[in-house]
């Protein structure tokens, strides 16, 4: 067994001792209730960015299909999680708290999630997509408005959802700007958010596939100015996603490589570690 798998699984079983020592529990009881709890977590995974950044066109590609909004001006007004089921089902919760059940069609779906008017406020602001998605039963994506959307209230919508985020993809366009740096800084920097994927997308415009190295340097250099840190940038060629859902199911090497550390990620310790948390946290407060 590698050292340091062994030593995760060491530290977790004397999280697991200490808990239930300080809590009164005995040891079955509290690992059939862990049991239960993790089967139920979700490890959510929150994709943010500027409004055209490709947030939804990114997240059609993983789930393997073309079912979010998409376009040139701001598209996504609700918040949409997309959870996995074997059988595909559509909600949505209008402004008033209302939940509501509809038929599951692609039109439906673009129609609840799209902004239909600029300067009108929304009807809906959550919807709730179950579909087979292929990255496992405890996964969750939510795809989110906007950080500059033009209508406070979606920008809104989107810092009061960070907090169930635990894995961020940011995606941005080159070069990355103030605003999306600040938001970074203010909103998501800090908070119990384990993992963050830069992607920027739109590579083929702008001269920017021709001179990658550089813009990877200076994008490397803001982030790094901004947030102390130096990040990992994936290079995301948006037309290659969209011909991965396409009929000739091919895919760039860009989203090829994304997607193979997307998927590390999500299948190793250090993600089975986040649900082991969120499970605990289901047993102290039922």
């Amino acid at each position: 067994m590698n050292n340091n798998i062994q030593e995760e699984i060491e530290n977790i079983i004397k999280d697991i001792i200490v808990y239930c020592h300080n809590n009164g529990l005995k040891l079955p009881e509290f690992l059939n209730s862990a049991k239960e709890m993790l089967l139920s977590a979700h490890l959510n995974i929150g994709l943010i960015g500027a409004f055209n950044s490709g947030k939804s066109t990114l997240l059609n590609c993983l789930i393997g299909k073309d079912l979010l909004p998409r376009g040139f001006l701001p598209t996504t007004a609700a918040i949409t999680t997309i959870d996995f089921s074997e059988n595909e089902e559509l909600k949505y919760e209008l402004r008033d708290g209302q939940i509501q059940t509809t038929t599951f069609k692609n039109e439906n779906i673009k129609s609840l999630i799209s902004v239909k008017k600029i300067e009108k406020e929304d009807e809906v602001s959550k919807v709730w997509i179950k579909y087979p998605i292929n990255y496992g039963r405890n996964i969750s994506f939510i795809d989110t408005p906007g950080i500059d959307d033009i209508d406070e209230l979606r920008s809104l919508r989107t810092v009061s959802i960070l907090s169930q985020v635990d894995v961020a993809i940011l995606l941005f366009v080159h070069p990355i700007t103030s605003t999306v740096l600040n938001f970074l800084k203010e909103n998501v920097i800090g908070r119990e958010i384990n993992k963050i994927f830069f992607c920027m997308t739109h590579i083929d415009k702008g001269g920017v596939r021709e001179n990658i190295e550089k813009v990877y340097e200076d994008n490397e250099k803001e982030i790094e100015k901004m947030l102390g840190f130096k990040p990992v940038i994936h290079a995301i060629d948006l037309l290659g996603c969209l011909n991965s859902i396409s009929r000739d199911g091919q895919k760039s090497n860009e989203f090829i490589q994304f997607e193979n550390e997307f998927r590390h990620f999500i299948e190793g310790s250090e993600a089975k570690k986040i649900l082991f948390g969120r499970a605990i946290t289901k047993i102290q407060y039922t």
